[in-house]
């Protein structure tokens, strides 16, 4: 290669042109970050100020849903096959329903529960202690087969969490279906 060849390679990025395309794309970049952040802001201004309230139907586009009842236990089960929560925890049994509102059975996508501590940290169900719950209160929910218009499905979920957080407000029970949504825990 020769000493020019060399020189001309090594110096593209220094070219007025260059310059101008990298600043270009680095207020590009800026302007993308930031139109994001707004989008985000107008969705959470979007968002109801009140959350529903426990034992209050709320529709979306496929489901009446209702969170019916939020209580704290301290075992779950029933004879030889009872669940207790690890020490210092507490279970936090919540109960919900749902109806299909559409004209067509609907095979996947059932409302599905998370806690919501006041910190904003979602909690997944206690699995175990979920299956002892279900076995307990004999549910109409639809594992392997269609929920038909306008069939309602009862369901209920365990969550095990510290004795102590839960005793502070502020917990929440997120909806995630077609629409998510959170409910307000008294």
């Amino acid at each position: 290669m020769t000493e020019k060849n060399s020189q001309q390679a090594t110096k593209w990025y220094s070219t007025k042109k260059a310059k101008i395309g990298i600043a270009v794309f680095a207020v590009l970049i800026v302007f993308a970050a930031m139109s994001g952040k707004d989008d985000n802001a107008k969705q959470d201004m979007a968002e109801p100020a009140v959350l529903p309230k426990v034992g209050e139907v709320y529709k979306t586009d496929n489901f009446e849903i209702t969170v019916s009842s939020i209580r704290p236990r301290n075992s779950v089960g029933q004879i030889i096959m009872i669940e207790r929560p690890s020490e210092g925890a507490v279970f936090v049994e919540v109960l919900f329903k749902y109806k299909n509102i559409t004209q067509k059975p609907i095979g996947y996508g059932f409302p599905r529960i998370k806690l919501i501590d006041p910190n904003g940290v979602k909690y997944d169900e206690q699995v175990s202690a979920s299956i002892q719950l279900a076995v307990e209160k004999n549910f109409s929910r639809k594992a392997i087969s269609d929920l038909n218009p306008g069939v309602t499905s009862s369901d209920g979920k365990i969550f095990e969490v510290a004795a102590e957080a839960w005793k502070t407000p502020g917990w929440k029970i997120a909806v995630e279906s077609d629409r998510d949504y959170e409910v307000a825990i008294p």
